[in-house]
């Protein structure tokens, strides 16, 4: 309720001082009340624009979205285009966090399909990690390991891998786990959390003395050469 009534104080000093006519200010409004999960009042804002940029579009997809909201958030983003404004990177973040949020893989296939085909827009980092974790999540691990595979630069590579490391995690599939853990080493710095989230893995299919052993040698060797040595 104090978020709410600080994003409404905001909103009538906005109105006092004329700065509601600012596109930027009105985004921000946006954006802060559905931050408070107040997605409709964010809504009505954004409808009472009479100017919109693409982060008004940006910020009220996000605010559905993270509202479980996700149908009237990806209808808003089928419509931009109808409206004149073209989808950017942070669009289809944006969109991709919506199926993450309310499971639907299906549907984060296709945009994620449209951002490369239609938009012809270069992934990055979130994009790779939102749609592998949410493939990772639902079971489906070969087709989270192709995606995985996609990513080229490091940043990409190393949170699309960390996304598939999770999803093995989840799912207690270890062959996944090893794969997501080597490959997080060679592109990355040592993080002992790697290792944790293996252990955990192996503890969950009940293998304790490859945990034992695992965890016995962090510090002592590189994350490939332990996985080469437990498996």
């Amino acid at each position: 309720m104090a978020n709410l009534e600080l994003c409404e104080q905001l909103h009538g000093c906005s109105f006092r001082s004329c700065l509601i006519q600012s596109v930027d200010v009105q985004n921000s409004l946006v954006a802060a009340y559905g931050r408070c999960g107040y997605a409709g009042i964010a809504f009505r804002v954004f409808q009472s624009m009479r100017c919109r940029n693409v982060v008004s579009w940006n910020v009220m997809i996000s605010s559905f979205g993270i509202n479980g909201r996700a149908e009237e958030a990806l209808c808003l983003f089928q419509e931009m285009e109808n409206f004149g404004e073209k989808p950017d990177s942070i669009t289809f973040v944006n969109a991709l966090n919506t199926c993450v949020h309310s499971g639907m893989v299906d549907e984060g296939l296709k945009v994620f399909e449209r951002m490369l085909k239609e938009e012809q827009i270069n992934p990055r980092a979130e994009h790779y990690g939102y749609l592998v974790g949410m493939l990772a999540r639902a079971g489906r691990l070969e087709e989270a390991r192709k995606l995985a595979e996609l990513a080229t630069d490091d940043k990409a590579a190393s949170s699309a891998w960390w996304a598939l490391l999770g999803g093995g995690h989840i799912c207690s599939t270890s062959s996944v786990a090893e794969v997501a853990a080597a490959k997080m080493c060679e592109i990355s710095s040592w993080d002992a959390s790697y290792v944790v989230l293996l252990s955990n893995v192996y503890a969950g299919e009940g293998k304790f003395e490859l945990v034992e052993r695992l965890r016995s040698r962090i510090g002592k060797k590189s994350m490939a050469k332990i996985v080469k040595h437990c498996s």
